[in-house]
């Protein structure tokens, strides 16, 4: 049969007998299509279904993380001495801490760590081991001055005070007893902003100084004094992670060493 244009009867037989092509794409593309929008979820663990970018900004997310800047943690070592009437308690503790700012000048915290305190008295303690601490406390921002003077070293004038409650078990002759201390403090800093690259060089630099007090309650230990002074010295990597030591001395036979750091989230 031949199948040009003379023969019109002959091509529509022939195009009755070859099936639709739009016909057989329809059935073969949607059911493959549907196929794939149902594979992609399975997929979702290996491959990215999307292709367009990911949009970063919180706001525009159903689900969004809170912002963390009010809270803050930090570490720090302590270890002293402090005289009572009948002898002396020697303390050591290491102690991890995490605070949270309800209000923009005070910040709430309560810390866990490990103490190693011996009350040595007519009778000399024995087999002295470290015993878990537990506290709370709060610390106010109290005043905060700017000076413009570029030619006086300090940048700033800061006022704090803080107070503390800690409790744990302390050692006295062969037997452990419960240990609790109340500390408070007032200091004054004065801190100045390090000119110069920041990939070498710390970002503030304060010092402080201000009266404390700490009050010693347990068993068979009576101290002599109570209030006392306490000076440091603050370094400030960035804006939110400093360095600080300090030293506290109570009365002329009571002093104490601290080291730790601080991270603002």
């Amino acid at each position: 049969m031949s199948l040009n244009n003379n023969n019109p009867q002959g091509t529509r037989a022939l195009r009755q007998k070859q099936p639709n092509r739009m016909i057989i794409m329809k059935k073969t593309f949607l059911p493959a299509l549907l196929a794939i929008s149902f594979a992609i979820p399975t997929l979702a663990p290996v491959a990215n279904a999307s292709s367009i970018g990911h949009i970063s900004a919180g706001r525009k997310y159903y689900f969004a993380a809170r912002d963390l800047q009010p809270w803050s943690a930090g570490v720090y070592v302590k270890s002293g001495k402090r005289d009572i009437r009948q002898g002396s308690i020697d303390t050591t503790r290491f102690a991890l801490y995490a605070g949270y700012d309800y209000f923009p000048w005070v910040t709430t915290f309560a810390k866990v760590g490990s103490n190693n305190t011996s009350i040595d008295t007519v009778v000399p303690t024995t087999d002295d081991e470290f015993n878990m601490e537990l506290g709370f406390g709060q610390r106010f921002n109290i005043f905060h001055h700017e000076i413009l003077d570029p030619d006086l070293f300090e940048n700033r004038i800061l006022v704090n005070a803080a107070w503390e409650f800690s409790t744990t078990q302390a050692r006295r002759g062969n037997r452990d007893q419960d240990f609790r201390e109340l500390q408070a403090s007032v200091t004054l800093s004065l801190v100045n902003d390090v000119v110069g690259s920041k990939l070498y060089l710390p970002h503030s630099i304060g010092l402080f100084a201000g009266p404390t007090f700490s009050l010693i309650d347990t068993s068979g230990a009576s101290t002599r004094n109570d209030f006392g002074v306490i000076a440091g010295l603050e370094v400030f990597l960035t804006k939110r992670v400093s360095f600080h030591a300090s030293m506290e001395q109570i009365g002329s036979g009571s002093s104490s060493a601290l080291f730790g750091m601080h991270l603002c989230l």
